[in-house]
């Protein structure tokens, strides 16, 4: 057998990119380097070889028509881009070839990730991915599928948006369907040559880690992919029991026996050196007589199925230590600690007001950790119902709402598997989750909701508070045993009073992202204006800053000429926030008076049954009717 070719894109990895760009981390996603690529370029070679003619023809096609074209794999990195010659130039220029992934917030990553995970034919619009054309674009991707139906890359095809048509659609589904078909037709042809040799093939280059049982529940053929996983040769584990490196087996192969799939479960393996901590879907082989005969496992990294879907659901980081604005003595001190506190492992408890940019310093934190490369997924305890804290964090199983059908859910807890957790304003979680959060921390393992299987979570919590949790422990509202182990990395943001010379800087920011923001030119403000803004309080911190800032670039910075001193000023300017909540407030008498319409709406006019909701007599009823005139 001759020596493998290897793709020029691998060659050129190591070049495409100087120290210096890298070192101003010019793009913002994983770069692969060239031993990477041409890992990734094998894995995908299967794939990429039955697209090769359909690539031609499309390539020919997008000379004429000024399109470009990309192939991604299952995670959503690109292993192939082609069309128009003079675009892939200026793509390259861009950091957009084989061996990367699009930025989140790209029309290409957003076709990409929704064909990928929706499976199914998805468009983008939005800005042009070549950053020096400023004409909108759209991108249109389709899911490709493997004979089983499970989805293993997309094809994906970018285009000014003013050359899109109903047939652009049209041809990148045709596409995908070629490339599936041609999927089938390969698989079938080649098992007539030579059925087991290219089973095996297959079985090989499948992005999962596969190995396959008789019934039995004997190893009968490992992918090397799994055997790599496992840490084991091939060799050895053919003719093993499946139940000797997955315990649950013997109890699994009484739903595979019947034929009834099963997918995407959290699996622990034993007896085996590698990674122990999967994602397994099963499948029965049903043979022509529908006679069951053995089964095929598909395991998956389960860190690297998070960070996929966490990739394209937004719970990445985005934040470095770099884009923290200001200069003061005292922010810079923060950052120091902030640095100090990425090196460590344990949780970090992140107090600052309301507004200050606590989450920011978390993802800063997180992208200089260990665990930059994984998911940082968030959750408002404030925001979010109480009722449905539980089984945001914990995840649930089906069955948990009665009268509801909702299949079983992983929480915020298994999503953030391998990287970090933000819990922000953590002073609102209730006392009983209090414990379970606890003793999730202590132990790295979590239970679902309605669920009685441990699941083990490797995961570094950021509680973020703008209340004293201090005093809330003197209040019986806070566990004294949480609060300690969140406080082995305690970090405080200092409020923006405490940092005027912060101020101009980011009054300078904000000036530039609204300005954009409104497609307006950025004003000036006079030195006078910004000495006044710096010696503001700012009770809502760089939240309230910004808010106004939107202001004063919606009236292209004419602000203050109307008023004689820095006292009127704040009165009318800087007082917007307060003055905007005294005006909400709603006397007693109109909400009384919208509840007894309501009342008498919903009960149809029966005045009997509005009182006894409201909680008063009928005659009291009808007195306050003739008071407000609400005719029953």
């Amino acid at each position: 057998m001759g020596r493998r070719k290897k793709n020029a894109g691998a060659d050129m990895t190591n070049e495409r990119f100087s120290p210096e760009e890298k070192e101003k981390k010019v793009f913002s996603k994983k770069i692969l380097t060239g031993k990477e690529v041409q890992e990734r370029l094998d894995k995908s070679a299967f794939l990429t070889s039955i697209a090769e003619g359909l690539i031609m023809n499309l390539s020919e096609f997008s000379n004429q028509f000024n399109q470009v074209f990309f192939i991604a794999d299952d995670e959503g990195c690109l292993i192939s881009v082609f069309g128009s010659g003079s675009l892939l130039n200026k793509l390259k220029e861009n950091f957009i070839i084989a061996g990367t992934y699009p930025d989140d917030d790209s029309i290409i990553a957003k076709a990409i990730g929704g064909a990928i995970i929706g499976n199914a034919i998805t468009k983008a619009e939005g800005k042009s991915p070549i950053k020096s054309l400023f004409e909108e674009w759209s991108a249109i991707g389709a899911p490709i599928c493997n004979k089983q139906g499970e989805t293993i890359g997309a094809i994906a095809c970018a285009v000014p948006k003013k050359m899109v048509c109903d047939h652009t659609k049209q041809l990148i589904g045709i596409a995908a369907n070629v490339i599936n078909q041609n999927l089938h037709f390969s698989s079938i042809e080649s098992g007539y040559q030579n059925d087991k040799d290219y089973q095996n093939a297959i079985f090989n280059q499948h992005p999962f880690a596969n190995l396959t049982v008789d019934n039995s529940g004997s190893i009968i053929n490992i992918s090397r992919q799994a055997a790599a996983y496992f840490g084991v040769i091939e060799s050895e584990i053919i003719g093993s029991r499946m139940a000797n490196i997955l315990p649950e087996w013997d109890e699994m192969w009484k739903t595979i026996e019947r034929g009834v799939k099963i997918e995407n479960i959290n699996v622990d393996l034993v007896n085996v050196p590698g990674i122990s901590e999967y994602l397994l879907s099963v499948a029965p082989v049903i043979l022509s007589n529908a006679k069951v005969n053995g089964a095929i496992l598909a395991f998956r990294d389960l860190k690297k199925v998070n960070n996929v879907v966490n990739r394209y659901t937004g719970n990445w980081a985005a934040y470095h230590f770099d884009d923290i604005i200001g200069v003061s003595a005292i922010l810079k001190k923060t950052i120091d600690l902030a640095k100090k506190i990425a090196a460590e492992t344990s949780p970090v408890l992140i107090s600052g007001e309301v507004g200050i940019g606590k989450e920011v310093f978390a993802q800063a934190i997180h992208n200089s950790s260990a665990r930059s490369e994984n998911g940082f997924v968030k959750i408002s305890l404030q925001s979010t119902p109480l009722k449905e804290i539980e089984c945001e964090l914990f995840g649930f199983e089906e069955g948990v709402f009665p009268g509801i059908k909702r299949v079983a859910q992983p929480g915020k807890f298994e999503l953030a598997h391998g990287g970090s957790l933000y819990l922000d304003e953590v002073n609102n979680l209730p006392l009983d989750l209090q414990d379970k959060l606890l003793s999730a921390i202590r132990k790295g393992v979590i239970t679902r909701v309605g669920g009685c299987k441990p699941i083990k979570v490797d995961v570094r919590v950021f509680a973020a508070s703008s209340k004293d949790l201090r005093i809330l422990i003197q209040e019986g509202k806070f566990r004294l045993d949480l609060f300690y182990i969140l406080t082995e990395n305690p970090l405080t943001i200092p409020p923006l009073r405490e940092r005027r010379h912060d101020v101009p800087s980011f009054i300078k920011y904000y000036m530039q992202v609204k300005a954009r923001e409104q497609g307006k030119n950025e004003p000036v403000l006079p030195k006078k204006i910004i000495r006044i803004l710096a010696r503001y309080e700012w009770p809502q911190n760089v939240r309230e800053l910004a808010k106004f800032i939107d202001y004063v670039v919606s009236v292209d910075g004419n602000i203050g000429n109307d008023v004689k001193n820095e006292r009127e000023f704040k009165k009318k300017y800087l007082f917007i926030q307060q003055r905007e909540a005294v005006e909400g407030i709603r006397s007693i008498e109109e909400i009384e008076h919208e509840a007894i319409i309501d009342a008498l709406r919903i009960m149809k006019g029966n005045m009997s049954k509005a009182a006894r909701k409201l909680g008063v007599s009928r005659n009291t009823l009808y007195l306050k009717c003739k008071r407000y005139g609400v005719d029953f």
